[in-house]
């Protein structure tokens, strides 16, 4: 993410800007009214929305892709999920039969 640094930006409210820090999750953008000042954005999400690149490349292409390998990882992660809590319930419905066996009588 590192090529990104450098890179002008135009915001939706904000305009135009440049990526003075990016991160793992996360870019820096110091726009150029000074108003505004650096706002912190989470990648590759806020090219969905409110940002584009200036030059519309293989940067644009990149963040979209990003998106779409995001998204993926969010549903991959749901069905993780989802299949935990499928085995969780199961266990309880057999810890519940194994507490029910009837008393023994003498």
């Amino acid at each position: 993410m590192e090529q990104v640094v450098g890179k002008g930006v135009i915001h939706q409210i904000f305009g135009r800007g440049v990526i003075v820090l990016a991160e793992e999750r996360y870019f820096t953008v110091r726009f150029e009214n000074p108003g505004v000042g650096e706002k912190q954005f989470l990648f590759p999400q806020a090219f969905d929305s409110v940002l584009s690149f200036e030059n519309e490349d293989a940067l644009q292409e990149e963040a979209r892709e990003a998106a779409v390998q995001a998204a993926a990882a969010r549903q991959r992660c749901s069905a993780k999920i989802a299949i935990r809590c499928k085995q969780e319930a199961m266990m309880q419905v057999r810890k519940k039969k194994t507490v029910r066996k009837a008393p023994v009588k003498k």
